[in-house]
C-alpha cells in the first residue's frame, strides 16, 4: 500500500528525492538518517553524545529542504515515533510523508490515516481450515495467532504456508513465541523472503514499473534476468549486487532511473562495482530464493561470492569490499543451513566459512572466527560421513586393539599419525566418487592468480603472460599444465577435498595465535586442540606428497607460520628449554631460506625455489630476528655484538625486500609486521640514533595499518611501540598521545584486553616520572 501510494505521489507531485526508513525504533531510524546524509553528501553539524533522535531528523531535513524542491520520505514500522514524526512535518510544505504501523492512534491526525482492514476471526479460522492440517486446530489458538498478525492476509498466508511446510514440528503455539523472539524470527523472516519470491515471481515486471515508472519492458527483463544469479539480500532487508561488467543500454537506463528516484546508489569499490538498491525496489530485483529452484540460486550464489572474494582477498591488499559483503555473506551462509546442499555447493561453503573467518579475524572478533571454522569442519566431517568426535573414538579404538595400548599409553603423535591416515583415505575415496573433471575444474577456476602467484610461475617457466587476479581459464590451466605448473585433473579429483581439508585444519590452529596476540592464552585443553589440528594439517600434508608425489604449499605453512612459532613461547619452560627451543626454530628458518623445492595448492604451482620468494625470504628473516631478539633478551651468550650483528644482518635483508617490493608498485603482505620487528630489534641498542630509526619504522607500520581502516595487532603493536620509544625519550608529551589512542582503540571492539592493560599501565608510569620499561 505505502508503495503504491508513493507510486503514484512520484508521478503526480514532482518528487525528485524519496527514501525510506526502518523507523521500528530511534536506534534504527538514525542509522537510517546517517546512511542519508552520507549518500546524499549533507553537511549536518556533528551532534554531541546526548543528542536525541529529533535533533539529527531536524537538521537532515533542513539540509534537504535547500537542496530539493518535493521531497518523499516514508518511516516504515512506526511504534513510540509517531508523535514526534508528526510534529516534525507539520509545517514542512516540501516533504510528503508516509508513516506505517501496526499500532492503531500511533497519529492523532486521523483524516490523514488508512486502516488495512484485515480478516474477521471468523474468515481466519476458514482461511487455516482450508488446509487439512489444521481442521482439528483449536479455534483459540488460530484466533490468538490471527490477533497476533492483525488478521492481515499476507502474514496470515505466510504463517499457514510456514506451519504447513513442518507439518506438526512447529506449532500455532511456536509461531505466536517465536513473533517476539529475534533469534526464532530470524528463521521465519528467512522463510517469508522465499514466500514472497515464490508468489511474487511472476509479477517481477509489474513490481518494477510500479517503483520506478516508465521504463521499457524488455530492458526490465534484461535487467532482472542478469540480476537473477548475482544478488542477495542482507539481514536489513536491503538487497545488495555486483553489477556486470558488461552493461548493455538497457541496463544503463535502469541504474540511471535507480539513481535519479535515489532508489539505488551505484559505487565503484576497489574497482568492484557495486549496486545497493532500497527498499522501493526491494520486491522487484529481490533474489530469487523460490522455493523450486533454491539449490540452483544458491550454488550460483556461492560461487559468485567465491570468485569476488578471491580477488578481494587478504594478499590483494583490498579489503573494502569484502568488508561491506559480510552481512549479506551470512544471509547467504543462513539459507544455506536449511537446505541439503550437494558436495560441489559443500565445498563452496566450506570456502566461502574460510574466508569469513579470515576477515573475522582481521577485525578482531576472534571467537567468530573460530565459531566459522568449526562449522566448516563439521561440514567437511559430514561430507566423509563421520563427526570430529566420532573419528577420535574411531583413532583410540584402532590404536588400542591393533597395538595392544592402554589409553593412557596413546601419545598425541601416535594419534595424530593414525587419524591421518584414516582421514586421507576417506576424503580421497569422496572425492574421486562425487566429483567428476569437470566439478573439478569448476572449483579450480574460482581461484584467482595473484601477482605473486604469476611472479612464481615467471620464476620457473620465465615470461607468463597472465592478467594478474583473474580467474584459472581453461587455456590456461593447459598451457601449465604442458609446462609441468599444474596437477592432472584425474590428481586433484582425488586430492581436491583433502586440501580444501587441511587448509581448514590450518585455519583453525591459528587461531591460537591470534588468542595469543590479544588475549591471554587458551586453557590447556583448548591449546592443544588448536596444535593438533597443525600437526594433523601437516601430516595429512606429507600424506600427500608420498601417496601422489606432489608437495602442498601447506607443508611450508603449517611449519614457518605455526609450528616453528611455537618454540618462542616461554611459558612453563626452563631457560634452557627456552634457548634449545630457539636454536630450533633459528636452524629451522636457515633451512626454509634455501628450499628449493616446487610447491602446490588446489592444483597449481604456488611456491618454488623460495629463496627467490620475496614474502617468504620476509619472512623467515623476521622469524630469525625475533630469534635473535630473545637470544639477547635472555643475556644466552657471553658475546651481545656478535647477535646484534647477525640480528642486524636478517633485519637489514627483511627491509630490502620490503624496499624492493615498494619500488616495484607493490606492498608486502603483512608489510606493518615486518616493520614492527625491525624497530623491536633496533631499540635493543638504546642509542640516540637507533631509537629514531625505531621510531621511523613504528610509524611506517602505524601509518599502513591507520589506512586499512580496520584495528589490528599490527596497530596495537605500533602505537604501543611508539609510547614506550617516546617515553624513553623522555617525550612524554608525545609518548602520552599515543597511549592514549592505544586505549581508545582497544575499546572500540572487544577482545583487546591485554594491549588496554599494556597502555594503562604505560599512562600511570608516564604520570608518576616512573622511568622503568613499560
Amino acid at each position: 500500500m505505502a508503495m503504491y501510494q508513493a507510486h503514484e505521489l512520484i508521478t503526480d507531485s514532482g518528487v525528485a528525492l524519496s527514501w525510506m526508513f526502518n523507523a521500528s525504533s530511534a536506534e534504527f531510524l538514525e542509522h537510517g538518517l546517517h546512511t542519508l546524509q552520507q549518500r546524499a553528501k549533507l553537511e549536518v553539524p556533528r551532534q554531541n553524545e546526548n543528542h536525541k533522535i529529533d535533533s539529527v531528523l531536524s537538521d537532515t531535513l533542513y539540509q534537504l529542504s535547500k537542496r530539493y524542491d518535493k521531497i518523499l520520505l516514508i518511516f516504515d514500522d512506526v511504534n513510540e515515533l509517531g508523535q514526534m514524526l508528526e510534529n516534525m512535518f507539520t509545517r514542512r510544505e516540501k516533504y510528503i510523508v508516509i508513516i506505517t504501523s501496526n499500532k492503531p492512534n500511533i497519529i492523532h491526525n486521523q483524516d490523514s490515516t488508512v486502516n488495512m482492514e484485515g480478516f474477521t476471526d471468523n474468515e481466519t479460522m476458514d482461511f487455516f481450515k482450508q488446509e487439512s492440517i489444521f481442521r482439528n486446530a483449536a479455534d483459540a489458538e488460530i484466533v490468538e495467532l490471527g490477533q497476533a498478525l492483525s488478521n492481515l492476509p499476507l502474514g496470515l498466508a505466510i504463517a499457514r504456508s510456514y506451519l504447513a511446510e513442518f507439518d506438526g514440528a512447529v506449532t500455532i503455539e511456536d509461531y505466536i513465541r517465536s513473533l517476539n523472539d529475534p533469534k526464532l524470527f530470524e528463521q521465519v523472516q528467512l522463510y517469508e523472503r522465499r514466500f514472497l519470491g515464490h508468489h511474487y515471481n511472476k509479477s517481477i515486471i509489474r513490481a518494477v514499473q510500479l517503483s520506478l515508472n516508465e521504463i521499457a519492458h524488455s530492458g526490465l527483463a534484461e535487467a532482472t534476468r542478469d540480476f537473477e544469479s548475482i544478488t542477495y539480500i542482507s539481514p536489513q532487508g536491503i538487497p545488495l549486487f555486483f553489477l556486470l561488467d558488461l552493461l548493455g543500454d538497457q541496463m544503463s537506463e535502469l541504474l540511471a532511473k535507480l539513481k535519479t528516484f535515489s532508489l539505488g546508489h551505484k559505487a565503484e569499490v576497489d574497482g568492484v562495482h557495486m549496486l545497493s538498491v532500497h527498499k522501493a525496489t526491494q520486491l522487484a530485483l529481490m533474489c530469487q530464493m523460490t522455493l523450486d529452484r533454491q539449490d540452483i540460486t544458491l550454488q550460483q550464489l556461492l560461487e559468485t561470492l567465491l570468485r569476488q572474494l578471491e580477488v578481494d582477498n587478504k594478499h590483494g591488499g583490498y579489503y573494502r569490499a569484502s568488508t561491506l559483503l559480510l552481512p549479506h555473506i551470512q544471509s547467504v551462509i543462513n539459507h544455506c543451513g536449511l537446505q541439503n546442499l550437494d558436495i560441489n555447493s559443500s565445498i563452496r561453503l566450506v570456502q566461502l566459512l574460510e574466508i569469513v573467518a579470515y576477515r573475522y579475524s582481521q577485525a578482531g572478533l576472534i571467537s567468530q572466527a573460530e565459531m566459522v571454522l568449526k562449522h566448516a569442519k563439521s561440514i567437511l566431517y559430514e561430507l566423509i560421513k563421520t563427526s570430529e568426535d566420532q573419528m577420535y573414538a574411531e583413532t583410540i579404538s584402532r590404536i588400542m586393539v591393533r597395538r595392544r595400548l592402554s589409553f593412557r599409553e596413546v601419545t598425541g603423535e601416535l594419534m595424530c599419525n593414525t587419524k591421518a591416515d584414516m582421514l586421507i583415505k576417506l576424503l580421497c575415496d569422496t572425492c574421486w566418487n562425487s566429483l567428476d573433471e569437470n566439478d573439478i575444474f569448476r572449483l579450480m577456476s574460482i581461484r584467482v592468480l595473484k601477482p605473486q602467484d604469476i611472479r612464481t610461475l615467471q620464476r620457473k617457466l620465465g615470461l607468463v603472460v597472465i592478467s594478474p587476479n583473474s580467474h584459472m581459464t581453461l587455456q590456461v590451466y593447459k598451457d601449465l599444465l604442458h609446462n609441468k605448473a599444474a596437477l592432472p585433473l584425474e590428481i586433484m579429483r582425488q586430492t581436491y577435498l583433502a586440501e580444501v581439508f587441511i587448509s581448514i585444519l590450518y585455519a583453525y590452529g591459528c587461531i591460537y595465535f591470534f588468542r595469543v596476540q590479544t588475549q591471554k592464552s587458551p586453557h590447556v585443553a583448548k591449546k592443544q586442540s588448536f596444535i593438533s589440528d597443525l600437526k594433523l594439517a601437516q601430516q595429512l600434508c606429507e600424506l600427500l606428497e608420498r601417496q601422489y608425489k606432489y608437495a602442498l604449499s601447506h607443508l611450508v605453512l603449517t611449519e614457518r607460520n605455526a609450528l616453528l612459532c611455537l618454540d618462542f613461547e616461554s611459558s612453563k619452560l626452563s631457560r634452557e628449554e627456552l634457548i634449545g627451543n630457539l636454536e630450533h626454530a633459528k636452524g629451522k628458518y636457515e633451512e626454509l631460506l634455501e628450499d628449493k623445492r616446487d610447491y602446490f595448492q588446489f592444483g597449481v604451482l604456488k611456491m618454488t625455489n623460495l629463496s627467490g620468494d620475496i614474502y617468504h625470504e620476509a619472512v623467515c628473516h623476521r622469524q630469525l630476528v625475533r630469534c635473535y631478539t630473545q637470544f639477547i633478551k635472555l643475556e644466552t651468550y657471553a658475546d651481545n655484538d656478535t647477535l646484534l650483528a647477525d640480528g642486524q644482518r636478517h633485519c637489514d635483508a627483511m627491509l630490502q625486500l620490503l624496499s624492493v617490493e615498494k619500488e616495484g608498485g607493490c606492498r608486502m603482505p603483512q608489510a606493518s609486521s615486518f616493520y614492527n620487528m625491525a624497530a623491536s630489534f633496533v631499540s635493543l641498542y638504546n642509542f640516540p640514533h637507533k631509537l629514531n630509526l625505531a621510531l621511523e619504522y613504528y610509524s611506517n607500520a602505524y601509518d599502513i595499518e591507520v589506512s586499512k581502516d580496520r584495528i589490528s595487532y599490527p596497530l596495537f603493536e605500533a602505537v604501543l611501540g611508539l609510547a614506550r620509544i617516546y617515553k624513553q625519550q623522555g617525550k612524554n608529551d608525545d609518548a602520552m598521545e599515543y597511549a592514549q589512542e592505544c586505549v581508545r582503540f582497544a575499546k572500540q571492539q572487544t577482545g583487546n584486553s591485554r594491549f588496554l592493560d599494556s597502555a594503562l599501565r604505560l599512562i600511570r608510569q608516564i604520570k608518576s616520572g616512573d622511568v622503568s620499561e613499560a
